[in-house]
């Protein structure tokens, strides 16, 4: 799997050129904001060859040679300018005790390995099939070629895809290996964005260390789900910050585009959130200085529409996908439904808002209790202008959560409640800077005993594991038992799916549309180049429901062989996959006269 880590690590290189290219400046952020900014630049690079290949589906190949390339150009960049030598006082500068914490979390990370259920089999088979049929937004599930509405156009998944064609290794264990590289990203973001507002490195890595100790036993940090509001979302922020500024910096707008740009890419939900606090923000800003006749508006205003870059994946996402079927109209005398059990506080007149005992960690608010606080030391600090762009970030989504007649305008536009919930991620990243971040920057300045510090940097990882996640599946203690185990016993769960994945090859025709319940139907596709009637998830074809009743009715014994050869017939079915009482797998392929 070494292989894999190396492909992560090459993309770093085109990045960091491209990074002394465009943004420069950006040097003075240290080793770990640096490595956040190139990460994105290198994704920032290959996002119009990757849109490329979706839009003429091209083979994953293209895109591949597209990534050495970009490696070679880049590693040439730094050799013949000699960069390198600023990239190794980049590294020198950066050792720390605080680095060798995240060093350790990094290799625990390699030794756990990424998690391998619930959307992770989305996810893989999505990267599966761009691997094994070139670039497309077809639904990998079904037969029919369905727009995938699901992270369409990901370059995530193109990335993977292209590793697994460099490297030659499987796409599940190039996925599995991951794990290190999305845990360095997500801890870059909350650096960056810490030294975004205070412009220390050592408070900006306390920062990082809280959200390492808020997210270290959490191994689906891998989902775009995760990586977007984690990685994308702060450096966002933190370009949002710096945008405010007066002047306002002229490279701030070619870094918002960017980051929205590639935000889009990877989920567009985000790119909505973060257009939802930095676009009223950036205006007033722009009619303040318009009012002031201040020379840099325009700059501003370029900024603002900056932020309209991915746009046009979230509009792709909306009128590409298929009409949500229509639902039975309520009984006009029926009332509105008072209290729902998804975390959210509801009225009888419609209002809705987000339980704020339930937010942050949902330790009966203490989460509020910290940000306020810790908010409230930083405006009254030397560095009151940055922490007030972020503090009225925070207020916007706080409003949009905590604010009855908002939240349930939110709900209306967005559709679900838990797509509104999500945006707690921005208090959450405000809590990252604001709370370790404020409580590091007044000691920083005022600490005679420098030695301090370690313990600060070990307490804000204590305080992080505090509001993290505490189902046994994602706890510390099971992370810690999974690390230290054995390499047959951690690595148990991914050679049984691989050895799956060889079973089904052996006995199952390749492209073939299988009978198999939603559920297996996930695994299935997978790990293999077949079709399904329906998945449990993921899977969004115009006639998804149609899909479900028919597979419910061939897989009833009570249903009549007439009708069960018809629909079998209807969807070209050729295999049949089946879970025994005992846990084995029962394949059969049908005669073709069936």
């Amino acid at each position: 799997m070494w292989e894999s880590l190396l492909f992560w690590l090459g993309l770093l290189l085109p990045g960091y050129a491209a990074l002394r290219l465009a943004a420069p400046e950006e040097l003075k952020s240290g080793l770990l904001g640096v490595v956040g900014l190139s990460y994105l630049a290198a994704l920032a690079v290959l996002s119009p060859v990757s849109i490329l290949c979706y839009v003429l589906r091209l083979p994953v190949a293209f895109f591949a040679g597209t990534c050495v390339v970009a490696f070679l150009v880049g590693l040439a960049l730094i050799i013949l300018r000699s960069w390198w030598r600023d990239l190794g006082k980049l590294v020198l500068a950066g050792v720390s005790l605080e680095l060798f914490i995240l060093l350790a979390d990094l290799v625990t990370g390699g030794r756990v390995g990424a998690f391998l259920g619930g959307d992770a089999k989305v996810h893989v088979a999505r990267i599966r099939f761009l691997v094994e049929h070139g670039f497309s937004n077809y639904d990998p599930y079904v037969s029919a070629k369905c727009f995938f509405a699901l992270y369409h156009t990901n370059i995530l998944h193109a990335l993977y895809a292209a590793g697994a064609v460099l490297t030659g290794a499987e796409v599940l264990e190039v996925w599995y290996a991951s794990l290190v590289w999305a845990k360095l990203v997500i801890a870059a973001g909350a650096y960056y964005l810490t030294w975004r507002v205070f412009e220390r490195s050592w408070v900006a890595w306390v920062g990082a260390l809280f959200l390492v100790g808020w997210l270290a036993p959490v191994t689906f940090v891998v989902y775009p789900n995760q990586l977007a509001p984690c990685w994308l979302l702060p450096l966002m922020l933190g370009f949002g910050v710096q945008a405010c500024q007066s002047p306002c910096p002229g490279s701030s707008v070619l870094k918002l585009a960017v980051g929205s740009l590639v935000l889009g890419q990877v989920h567009g939900l985000y790119a909505i959130f973060a257009g939802a606090v930095l676009a009223p923000l950036l205006a007033a800003v722009l009619l303040h200085r318009l009012v002031r006749g201040h020379p840099d508006r325009l700059r501003v205003a370029a900024c603002l529409a900056a932020l309209g870059t991915g746009a046009p994946f979230v509009l792709m996402t909306k009128y590409a996908s298929p009409p949500e079927p229509p639902s039975a109209p309520a009984p006009a005398s029926a009332p509105a439904p008072v209290t729902q059990d998804d975390g959210f506080h509801h009225w009888a007149n419609g209002w809705v808002m987000l339980k704020p005992t339930a937010a942050l960690g949902g330790r009966r608010g203490l989460g509020l209790v910290l940000l306020a606080g810790g908010m409230v030391g930083a405006l009254v600090g030397s560095r009151r202008k940055p922490a007030g762009v972020l503090a009225a970030m925070t207020a916007i989504a706080a409003g949009i959560l905590f604010i009855p007649p908002v939240c349930r305008a939110a709900i209306q536009a967005l559709g679900e409640g838990w797509i509104v919930a999500r945006a707690e991620v921005i208090l959450q990243l405000g809590m990252i800077a604001f709370v370790p971040g404020t409580v590091a920057f007044w000691l920083d300045g005022r600490l005679r005993w420098r030695g301090i510090r370690p313990l600060l940097s070990i307490g804000a990882v204590c305080l992080g594991a505090l509001f993290g996640r505490h189902e046994e599946r994602h706890s510390w203690p099971t992370y810690y038992r999974t690390a230290t185990a054995a390499q047959v016993d951690r690595q148990a769960r991914l050679r049984q799916l691989q050895q799956m994945g060889v079973f089904f090859r052996e006995h199952m025709p390749r492209g073939a549309t299988v009978l198999t319940d939603e559920e297996h139907a996930m695994w299935l596709v997978m790990l293999y180049d077949c079709r399904v009637v329906a998945a449990a998830r993921g899977s969004s074809p115009p006639d998804i429901e149609q899909r479900k009743s028919d597979l419910a009715a061939m897989l009833t014994a009570e249903t009549p062989w007439a009708v069960r050869r018809e629909l079998l017939h209807r969807y070209g079915i050729t295999a049949f996959l089946k879970e025994t009482a005992h846990g084995e797998y029962r394949v059969g392929v049908l005669r073709p006269d069936y």
